[in-house]
């Protein structure tokens, strides 16, 4: 029998956590959040909550299932089967290839990666230089080679305080042909089936090469028209986040299989709700030593394949989870008796929620985000009527850094992949009307120059590899003031701008004299003009030492000072003045805060005076770190975006800063105000962290900055800009609408 896939209409977009703070309101508790966790109180009783994990998780359980390893050994060790495998490191690649001639088939995955970023299956002597390159995108940690357990299908089984209570099987993407579709036309009806489901709508079902590969395998392409009921694979990986398909099988699992997971819960104390991977060749027979594995199990388990499955009956586990937490906060006694009462009869199982988004029959799916440095998308035209620009913060190649002795490696690797240091940025930047970047360098062999001896750090880029790789990233314009474009001098500043103009890449910030360095950067789109003005904080040193700010008769970059009235809200005075339905972006690299510090109270005045004389939004750079982003009626502000790529060891472990910074993405429309989304991807940008290849966040990262952001900006961050994830990661977003500032022009279109 041919199974229909489940449809959902709720149009709420729901996460685990909204899903499990519904469940506490209708138990009668009043729910709040609090920066990046949840607070559940009654009658006095108080449960925090953070996904699934509460305040009865223990954080010894979640240190030990953290680390695969170690949680491989306290599984073996408590009597159930594991699959066997090895730990190796970036340069054990020949080992790693050894091994794997022995064991044969074999899985290849990071050591501390998750969602099934990273993980190739099936893996052969023929695909082991791929599966190894795609496993060190997303860790600096390690891999693990594991023997691949053929025929077997893997389910995740969902354990609530030591009871299983949901079982759902876990299944690469696929399409049902009907004789008439193309293989991409029944994508894009699962597709659109996909986004009313309100877990998991932005998990599209996406192609790249390699799922074309897969395609191709199979005898298919994304035109052909499979026969009637044949099924075709669109990839081989099963988790849900990266496109698989989740299917309620609960009540055909055997109860052998359910007690080895209740096993796992009982046999490491603190572990409240726990999911287990397991995989077995038929999870419905008698579990022996041979037809099953656990793959891996997890603290922190997702409710939605339970909750909103793709095939199946849906089981509202929140409830479940939250009704347990209530009997601690009450009484602390387990639950084992209610809940697997609760869930062997046939009751009412659906959340209001899930009742309203009741199932219906037909399609949907989900979607990965990874995109190889070398494959990237180039520059596409924006859709018409919309254009989108795309912001980075500081960004060098870091010769001057690199050359010294501890980061001789990285030199190595900048010499013979330069793209390397970019790659698992690209999804950030590609697709963009416009690419700008803080380009916080000189352009120069080995330089030398008056301060060699008076300033701590002096940065300059090798020209040549440096301008091929602005360019192949996209850049189309960099900003030049900061603190150390001048660290050479004044000749050397002119040499950059002069590489970077014949290169074809806009400058502005930086000139041969004032009114140059003045001078903003001018869009002309077919929305209308947007203007950008950069500038450098006047810092008494680099003014009167340095001589690092131009003036009328010399090079250098544009200077502001820290006061109310300064020369860059002059400037966007004059310009709001003479076109007022502009839109005006101020980039400016402060100083008044260290580095690795955040913003202070005297750039909240000087940013309120960018905003005041009529900028429409800030976004500022300087600090070699995320600092707070606000949002008010004046417009909008990101004191700082970070780094970009910048090639320096960097001191965030040193200055207890957090690892991030942010791509920022505007998408503009306008009819006949300007309207916008302000899309903000945090990046780990430590170097020390990430090997020199920063990254997209992972979920646990987004979370935890969103609730830092929330803690140091000022109030409202949480009711201004929302958490989202969608192919290219995770952002903070914030659509808008853009008010004249002008009177008499805001009462003409009133």
């Amino acid at each position: 029998m041919i199974e229909n896939r489940n449809v959902y209409t709720e149009r709420e977009k729901l996460d685990t956590g909204k899903l499990l703070s519904q469940e506490f309101s209708l138990l009668g508790c009043r729910v709040k959040k609090i920066g990046d966790v949840w607070q559940s109180t009654k009658n006095g009783k108080i449960c925090f909550f953070y996904g699934t994990e509460t305040s009865y998780s223990s954080q010894m359980a979640y240190r030990i299932l953290k680390n695969k390893d170690l949680a491989k050994k306290v599984l073996r060790d408590i009597g159930v089967s594991v699959a066997t495998g090895h730990r190796f490191g970036q340069s054990e690649k020949e080992l790693a290839f050894e091994k794997l001639k022995e064991i044969g088939l074999a899985v290849v995955k990071p050591v501390d990666g998750n969602k099934g970023q990273g993980v190739s299956v099936e893996v052969t002597v023929e695909n082991f230089d791929a599966a190894w390159s795609t496993a060190f995108n997303f860790t600096s940690k390690g891999i693990l080679l594991e023997k691949y357990f053929e025929n077997g299908k893997e389910a995740r089984y969902l354990v609530i305080d030591g009871v299983c209570v949901a079982v759902s099987l876990k299944s690469g993407p696929s399409v049902r042909g009907n004789g008439v579709d193309t293989i991409g036309q029944l994508v894009d009806q699962i597709n659109q089936a996909k986004e009313n489901d309100p877990t998991r709508r932005n998990r599209l079902i996406n192609f790249d090469a390699r799922r074309l590969d897969i395609l191709e395998s199979q005898g298919y392409n994304l035109g052909s028209i499979p026969p009637n009921d044949k099924v075709v694979s669109i990839d081989w990986k099963t988790n849900t986040s990266t496109g698989g398909d989740a299917r309620d099988i609960t009540f055909e699992v055997h109860d052998s299989m359910k007690k080895i997971v209740e096993k796992i819960a009982r046999e490491i104390p603190g572990l409240d709700v726990l999911g287990v991977d397991l995989m077995a060749t038929d999870h419905s027979v008698e579990a022996t030593p041979n037809n099953y594995i656990i793959v891996e199990a997890n603290t922190r388990p997702a409710v939605q394949r339970h909750q909103f499955p793709d095939f199946g009956q849906p089981i509202n586990v929140a409830k479940l989870i939250a009704e347990n937490c209530l009997r601690h906060m009450e009484n602390g006694t387990r639950s084992s008796d209610i809940i697997s009462r609760n869930i062997l009869e046939p009751i009412e199982v659906m959340s209001p929620i899930a009742r309203k988004a009741r199932v219906s029959l037909d399609p949907p799916n989900d979607k990965p985000t990874e995109s190889a440095a070398d494959t990237f998308r180039k520059a596409d035209p924006s859709p018409e009527g919309q254009i989108t620009l795309v912001f980075g913060g500081d960004t060098s190649l870091g010769d001057a850094y690199l050359e010294k002795a501890k980061t001789q490696k990285y030199m190595r690797r900048l010499q013979a992949n330069p793209l390397s240091f970019f790659e698992k940025l690209m999804p950030l930047v590609c697709d963009k009307s416009h690419f700008l970047v803080n380009f916080e360098s000189v352009l120069s062999d080995s330089p030398t120059g008056p301060l060699d001896n008076d300033k701590k750090y002096l940065g300059w880029d090798q020209p040549e590899r440096s301008l091929d790789m602005l360019k192949k990233i996209g850049v189309d314009t960099v900003s030049l003031a900061n603190n150390h474009t001048m660290d050479f001098g004044p000749d050397r500043l002119v040499e950059t701008i002069s590489h970077l103009k014949q290169a074809g890449i806009n400058v502005f910030g930086a000139g041969q004299n004032i009114k140059e360095a003045s001078r903003p950067l001018k869009l002309t789109t077919s929305l209308g003009n947007i203007y950008l003005l950069a500038g450098y904080e006047v810092r008494a040193k680099y003014r009167d030492d340095f001589n690092f700010y131009a003036t009328k008769s010399s090079p250098g970059v544009n200077p502001f000072r820290q006061r109310q009235t300064n020369q860059i809200s002059k400037s966007i005075e004059r310009l709001r003045s003479k076109d007022p339905s502009s839109l005006i972006i101020a980039y400016p690299h402060w100083g008044g805060a260290s580095n690795y510090q955040w913003a202070t109270e005297r750039m909240f005045e000087v940013n309120s005076s960018f905003l005041a004389a009529g900028a429409d939004l800030v976004l500022g750079h300087g600090a070699h770190m995320v600092q707070q982003c606000e949002a008010t009626h004046a417009g909008s502000t990101v004191f700082s975006l970070g780094n970009f790529v910048f090639n320096s060891p960097g001191r965030y472990e040193k200055k207890n800063a957090p690892p991030y910074s942010l791509v920022a993405r505007l998408q503009l429309q306008r009819n006949p105000l300007w309207t916008g989304t302000l899309a903000l991807y945090p990046i780990v940008s430590d170097n020390k962290r990430t090997g020199y290849r920063p990254r997209p966040v992972k979920e646990a990262e987004a979370i935890e900055l969103f609730g830092l952001l929330d803690m140091k900006s000022r109030p409202g961050f949480q009711k201004e800009f929302s958490l989202e994830k969608d192919d290219r990661g995770w952002y903070f977003s914030r659509s808008f609408t853009i008010y004249p500032k002008n009177a008499s022009l805001q009462n003409s279109i009133i």
